[in-house]
C-alpha cells in the first residue's frame, strides 16, 4: 500500500490525567505515516505543558496552543494545521488499538470509500480486551442505508472511531461554540462521501469520564443535540430519502427524553426548550410514535400530551 499520511487530531482541555495515554497509543500504531496534532485549547491545568513534553519524544507530533473555544473550534484548528491526506479525530481522554490506523486505511483504500468505521468500546480502565483476527467482516453502506441505521440504533454519530479522507472538509466544518457537534457534521459527510465501510473490530476505546459535560445536568446547550438533530431530518427530507421519517422520529423521542432530564428551576432553559417542542406538530409527532415505537407507545403518547399541551 502507497503510504498516505493521516492526520490525528487530538483536542487537549485539562485532561493530564489521560493524555499521555491517548498519544501513547497513538505512538503505538502498526502503521507509523501519522502527524499528531495536539491543540491546547487553553487548558488551565498542565495539559499544556504536557503537549510540549510530549512533542519531545516524537518528532511527528506537532503542537498548538490557542485560547479556549471549545471542542469544535480545538478540531477545526487542527484541520487546518493538518496536511494528511487522512484525518482522524481521537478524544483526548480515550485511547486506540495499535491497528486502528492501519485497519481503517486499508479499508478505504480498499473500497474506495471516503469513511471508513470501526467498533467502539466503552473503557473504566487503560485495557482492552483483543477481539483477535477477523475475515472479510466489512460491510459497505450507502449514504442513505448508513443514515437511516444510526438513525435506527441511535448510534454512530461520533467521528472519533472514524477515517476520513480530508476532502471532505473542504467545505464542511464543526459548529463553533456548540455541544453534540458530531450529530451536526456526520450526516452531511456521509453524503458527501455517498457510501461509507464498517469493519466489526472494536478499535477504538472510550472513557467513561463522570464529570463529561454531556452528562451533567441539562443546559439551555444541550439543545443543540436537538436542533442539530432537526436539521439532518430536513437534510434528508430535501434528498428524499426514507430516513428522513426516522430522524424526526429521533428527533421526537429525544426532546422526550432531554424534558425528563431538564433544569425546570433554570427558567430561561426551560421556556427555550418549551419554544422549540411546540414547534412539532402534535398529530405527526402522535403518528411517528404510533408508527415507529410501538412496544412503548402508551408511555411516549402520554409525554407527548404532557409536553405539547404544557
Amino acid at each position: 500500500m502507497e503510504k498516505k499520511l493521516i492526520s490525528v487530531i487530538v483536542p487537549v482541555y485539562n485532561v493530564e490525567a489521560y493524555l499521555e495515554r491517548c498519544v501513547d497509543s497513538i505512538l503505538k500504531q502498526t502503521y507509523k505515516e501519522l502527524e499528531i496534532i495536539l491543540v491546547d485549547d487553553g487548558a488551565t491545568d498542565s495539559s499544556g505543558e504536557l503537549c510540549d513534553q510530549l512533542a519531545k519524544k516524537d518528532d511527528r507530533i506537532i503542537v498548538i496552543h490557542k485560547k479556549n473555544g471549545g471542542l469544535s473550534d480545538a478540531r477545526n484548528a487542527g484541520i487546518d494545521a493538518s496536511r494528511g491526506e487522512y484525518l482522524s479525530f481521537i478524544d483526548s481522554d480515550d485511547f486506540i488499538h495499535p491497528m486502528f490506523m492501519e485497519v481503517l486505511l486499508q479499508l478505504c483504500e480498499t473500497t474506495q470509500c471516503n469513511i471508513s468505521k470501526c467498533g467502539m468500546q466503552e473503557v473504566e480502565g487503560d485495557t482492552f480486551v483483543s477481539e483477535g483476527e477477523k475475515e472479510d467482516t466489512y460491510k459497505l453502506y450507502s449514504a442513505e442505508e448508513y443514515l437511516e441505521k444510526i438513525n435506527r440504533v441511535n448510534a454512530g454519530f461520533s467521528v472519533c472511531n472514524k477515517l476520513f479522507h480530508r476532502e471532505l472538509f473542504s467545505t464542511i466544518k464543526f459548529p463553533y461554540a456548540k455541544l453534540h457537534e458530531d450529530v451536526a457534521v456526520i450526516y452531511k459527510l456521509i453524503a458527501m462521501s455517498k457510501k461509507i465501510v464498517e469493519v466489526e473490530y472494536k478499535l477504538y476505546f472510550y472513557y467513561k469520564n463522570p464529570k463529561s459535560i454531556t452528562k451533567s445536568i441539562i443546559k439551555k446547550e444541550r439543545l443543540d443535540d436537538i436542533e442539530f438533530r432537526m436539521n439532518m431530518y430536513s437534510f434528508c427530507k430535501k434528498k428524499k430519502w426514507n430516513v428522513a421519517a426516522r430522524a424526526q422520529a429521533d428527533y421526537i423521542l429525544n426532546m422526550i427524553r432531554m424534558y425528563q432530564k431538564i433544569d425546570k428551576e433554570n427558567v430561561d432553559n426551560y421556556k427555550e426548550f418549551i419554544k422549540r417542542l411546540k414547534n412539532i406538530k402534535y398529530e405527526f409527532a402522535m403518528r411517528i410514535v404510533k408508527k415507529e415505537y410501538t412496544c412503548v407507545k402508551e408511555k411516549l403518547m402520554i409525554y407527548i400530551n404532557l409536553l405539547l399541551n404544557n
